[in-house]
Order: structure tokens, then sequence, then C-alpha cells
């Protein structure tokens, strides 16, 4: 088990990664980068347009109120817990047997499924810091974000926790990169909002949010993320170590690059 574990998700492993495939951003990168760039919907699994067929969203459901509803779907019908790591299809199929699932599982099933609605969608991660507590067990956490054409903006969503944040002052929901700065500058702007729970959340749900978000961060966005292209290589899983599996990926140019927000 230790040594699954250490194949699998080991902090030296995860960190050695971060290193290889980060990227500095372009001056464009954070208003235009976004994942439909590289996925055509014909590309798209068959399993994620009956899924998001499912989701009950209405013709002209503007893209947020339509995300929303993913999100809801996905926290009332998929389960949690260990992290899956596994093919897209091979996820999805994970989550709905509740055979675990983390916040990067959730975020790229989000992404495939706002993807299977045109719905134009990235996805973003972060880290406690560069120096990586390497006994940490919170590494970092991953969400998303989809544009609001009614906003004319990116919208920052968690499919994990089933949150977003938005202005007090103006009610409007943020961005990552508007979320971000205000954590630096102006904290007390920051409303949470859970769409997801009807009633508070308990203490210890509320603290891990606020372990994810509120804390000396590095955020950064996925460039170049195609994420069906890394199926054909993340099915041998059963057969390789996943660190393998990934260092095949950046070598035959399958994976995404990370780019920091600062």
């Amino acid at each position: 088990m230790k040594l699954t574990y250490f194949l699998k998700r080991h902090p030296i492993l995860y960190s050695t990664r971060f290193w290889l495939i980060i990227k500095k951003p372009k001056e464009n990168d954070f208003r235009e980068e976004h994942c439909n760039k590289y996925v055509q919907l014909d590309k798209i699994p068959v399993e994620f347009r009956e899924e998001v067929a499912l989701v009950g969203i209405k013709p002209n459901d503007p893209s947020l109120v339509a995300t929303k509803k993913i999100i809801l779907y996905m926290n009332n019908h998929y389960g949690k817990g260990k992290g899956l790591g596994l093919s897209t299809v091979e996820t999805l199929n994970a989550l709905k047997a509740k055979k675990g699932g983390v916040c990067s599982d959730y975020s790229g099933v989000f992404t495939a499924l706002s993807l299977a609605k045109n719905i134009k969608v990235r996805e973003w991660g972060l880290v406690a810091n560069l120096k990586y507590k390497l006994k940490s067990k919170n590494l970092g956490h991953a969400f998303n974000e989809i544009y609001c054409d009614q906003l004319n903006k990116w919208i920052f969503l968690d499919p994990f926790f089933g949150i977003c944040f938005e202005d007090k002052d103006t009610n409007i929901a943020l961005s990552a990169t508007e979320f971000i700065d205000l954590c630096s500058t102006n904290r007390d702007k920051i409303r949470q909002v859970d769409f997801v729970n009807d009633h508070p959340r308990d203490i210890k749900s509320q603290t891990k949010i606020d372990n994810s978000y509120f804390r000396e961060n590095v955020f950064f966005l996925l460039k170049n993320y195609n994420i069906f292209s890394q199926d054909k290589i993340l099915k041998m899983h059963k057969r390789l170590p996943l660190p393998l599996l990934h260092i095949l990926l950046i070598l035959s140019n399958k994976y995404y690059n990370y780019i920091i927000y600062s």
C-alpha cells in the first residue's frame, strides 16, 4: 500500500512534475486560454454527452446557470474519496460508482461535461507555496473557470466544494484572477457562495475550504489542455505506475503546461 501511494502521489514526484511543465505566461493567456481551443466537439467521448444530458440543462440556460447545474448534479450523484488519476471515462465511471474522487478528478470531469455542452471552460490549480512542504498531505487544490457570456468575463467555480466567490460590494461573481488579487489586497471584499448545500457548512468542511484558498498560495492555469489526448496512455495505469505514464505524456508532447499567475 505504501509503495502504491509513493508511485501515485508522493510529494517529491508531484513537485518534480510541477517543475517539468511550468511555463512563463504570455500576455493574453489569462484572458484567452481555454480548453475548447484544443478539444473538438466530435472528439468528446459519447459517455460525457450522455451524462450531461441527464443534468437537466435547458436550451436557454446561460453558461453560468448550466455549469452550476452540472456541479450540483455531480455533488448529488458522484462519490468522493481517494484520488483516482485515471483516464477521463474511467474517472467518470469511478465517480458514478462512488469509488473515490478528489478535487482534480471532479475538475477534470467537470471540464469534460462543460465541453460536451460547448461551454468555454478551463482548469486551475494551486499549491501552498513553491517550496513544497514534502510531509504535507494537502499539497494543493484544483478548480475551474467558465466563460460567462452575460457578464463577458471568466467566472471562478469549484466543482468539488460546490462554491464560487463574489465581490461583497457588487454581488458579482469573481474570476480566478480577481479572487487572487483580492486575497492579497482586500480579502474582506470576498464572499463565499455555496450553491450545493442549502444549509451552513460544518466547521470541518469549511476549514477544508479555508485551508485550500486562504493561505499563501501559488495559483496556476493549465495551458494547452486537451484532457482526452492523454486517455490512451493513462489507460495503461494497471500495468505501469502513474508517474511513468506522466513522463511518457510529457515526452510525447501530450501534456499541458502550468502558467503561474502573479
